[in-house]
């Protein structure tokens, strides 16, 4: 049962940072009290990042506290603070834009049980949804894409990383890293510098069921500033900090790959000017463009696999082509503002 006796800690505390998404947030939180509560006892504080107006105080009933900030910090600061209020030593931190899978925390709780080193459980989200747009579907396939990648065909397996979205934390190891660093204002690298530094203290997993629910971005222009941000932060994170690179997602084949479309972009932009060897920048623009298609193509069986429609393959592959794009624009931008001494956020602790 929910956890309604306050006297008594709950198993598990739930913290949603939020920022004006109040039907998110409620159909969120209505998702975690009716499959749920069956499962653990848990509390969830509501975090209500300057929301204009005001999240309603009785947002989810009695199971729920809400926890007003009359300015905006960004989620990694109302993280910490959710956290603050956390009554018990399991935080499970989930984005408003999520939807709570029956057991996830029944799932939690067994994991924790059974290997005591775990220090942080992340979960997958949906590789496809029907009701979704293509852009929606985008993000999840691409997601699914890495998800899937790492897992290699087991249920659970170790990485280096932990999702904000639907991420567990021990409170201690929370408390001993000082939570995420709230220097990062938006929704963007504060995960993986969270990550990077919860990895110095043990292991990390991933789990492939239950999965959790993601309203992905459904506009083109907000999927490639997302793309464009996160790598102009990344750049000068890695080259300050220089953590391991994760196996799979943020990986020099991954980094290869991103660059091919800017290659492809450039030498193409070289042959049509009237300079020598336009010729010869016109075959590099071509074997670039070969060769990405080649890497790439293992993503775009997934696209075909997953919702079986050769026009959201292309579709995919061109938002694909676009995003690498973003990546290479904001690594860019994110190189110059490194050299040219744009201050990095100094870590709280060791990073993994």
């Amino acid at each position: 049962m929910s956890d309604t006796n306050h006297s008594t800690a709950p198993q598990i505390s739930v913290v949603i940072p939020v920022r004006d998404h109040l039907e998110k947030a409620t159909k969120l939180v209505d998702s975690i009290c009716s499959l749920g509560s069956d499962e653990a006892s848990f509390e969830i504080i509501v975090v209500d990042d300057g929301s204009d107006p005001p999240l309603p105080t009785n947002l989810g009933g009695d199971e729920t506290r809400v926890v007003r900030m009359e300015e905006s910090s960004g989620p990694a600061y109302a993280r910490n603070e959710g956290a603050q209020h956390a009554r018990s030593e399991i935080l499970f931190f989930m984005d408003a834009d999520v939807v709570y899978p029956e057991g996830a925390f029944r799932a939690a709780l067994d994991l924790i049980a059974e290997d005591e080193t775990i220090q942080g459980i992340s979960f997958c989200n949906q590789p496809f949804e029907p009701e979704d747009g293509w852009i929606e579907n985008f993000g999840a396939v691409t997601e699914w894409y890495y998800e899937r990648e790492m897992l290699q065909g087991a249920r659970v397996a170790e990485i280096r990383a932990l999702s904000s979205r639907n991420g567990v934390v021990g409170k201690r190891s929370f408390d001993a890293i000082h939570g995420f660093d709230p220097a990062y204002k938006t929704n963007a690298h504060e995960d993986y510098d969270f990550g990077k530094r919860l990895a110095a203290m043990g292991k990390l997993v991933i789990i492939e069921k239950p999965a959790f629910y993601h309203a992905f971005p459904d506009m083109t222009a907000k999927v490639l500033r997302n793309y464009w941000y996160r790598s102009s932060l990344f750049i000068p994170y890695a080259l300050k900090y220089k953590p391991k690179l994760d196996p799979v997602q943020i990986s020099y084949g991954e980094a290869r790959l991103r660059a091919l479309p800017g290659i492809v972009m450039l030498a193409s932009t070289l042959s049509l000017l009237p300079l020598p060897f336009a010729k010869f920048w016109a075959l590099i623009a071509v074997l670039a463009l070969a060769l990405y298609g080649a890497l790439s193509s293992p993503f775009l069986r997934l696209c075909k696999a997953v919702s079986g429609s050769w026009v959201f393959m292309i579709q995919a592959s061109t938002l694909h082509f676009l995003c690498s794009l973003a990546v290479c624009a904001g690594g860019t931008y994110g190189l110059l503002s490194y050299f040219i001494g744009k201050k990095v956020p100094d870590a709280r602790s060791s990073i993994g």
